[in-house]
Parts: structure tokens; C-alpha cells; sequence
């Protein structure tokens, strides 16, 4: 499974990306995990990057153009959008986004965001 997750606040990341090993490490399904600090280095990154599920967390209007870009590059993908508040989630609809959390994203709603990300890709 190739996962991508681009999120600016690193400690935020590291503790997604500790959940997200949790709970394929105990499904005993390899993981392999790529994580960017700008939602600009994911979309030049995902011209050449196969992703099965990409999280990224919105934290300004300005970026659901570039939501819509790598919806465009890896349109076959799970898409799970993170942010700290329920304002973009009609955008996520719109981009068909398999989950929208909410920050603090806790252990429970990550696992069942990844198990419906499992049955698409």
C-alpha cells in the first residue's frame, strides 16, 4: 500500500503516520509511507508517484485549487482530506473525497477512514 501524506505541522504528520503504521502493521499488510511538508511538493511529486490513498490536511481556501490537481494526477487513489474545521466539506464532496477528518484526527476515525479507502483501491 503507497501512502502519501502531506501535512505542514510535523509533529501533526509523525502522529498520523505512527496511526496509519498501527493499523496496517496489525493487519500485517505492507506500508509504504511518503510524506511531504507542502501540498506543492506533493502535486510535483505525483506526476512520477503511484499513490493508493494521499491525506492531505487543508488548511486554507486557496488550496482546494490545488486539491483539485491532485485529485486530477492520481484520480484512481482514496482520497482522505484532513483540516481543522468542517468548512471545506462540500469541496471535499465535490472532489470525491473518500473521508473528510477533522483535526485532531483520533486513532478510531483514521482506522475507519483507511478501511474505506481499502475497499477502493
Amino acid at each position: 500500500m503507497n501512502i502519501c501524506i502531506c501535512e505542514e505541522d510535523i509533529l501533526e504528520r509523525k502522529r498520523l503516520i505512527r496511526h496509519i503504521g498501527g493499523y496496517y502493521y496489525g493487519r500485517h499488510i505492507p506500508i509504504r509511507i511518503t510524506e511531504f511538508a507542502s501540498v506543492d511538493l506533493l502535486v510535483k511529486s505525483l506526476v512520477f508517484t503511484v499513490a493508493d490513498i494521499v491525506m492531505v490536511s487543508l488548511k486554507a481556501e486557496s488550496e482546494i485549487g490545488d486539491l483539485s490537481n491532485i485529485r486530477k494526477l492520481c484520480s484512481s487513489s482514496a482520497l482522505i482530506i484532513v483540516s481543522d474545521t468542517e468548512r471545506y466539506g462540500i469541496e471535499a464532496y465535490h472532489l470525491q473525497a473518500t473521508d473528510y477528518l477533522l483535526k485532531p484526527v483520533c486513532y478510531s476515525q483514521l482506522c475507519k477512514a483507511l478501511t474505506r479507502c481499502e475497499l477502493l483501491v
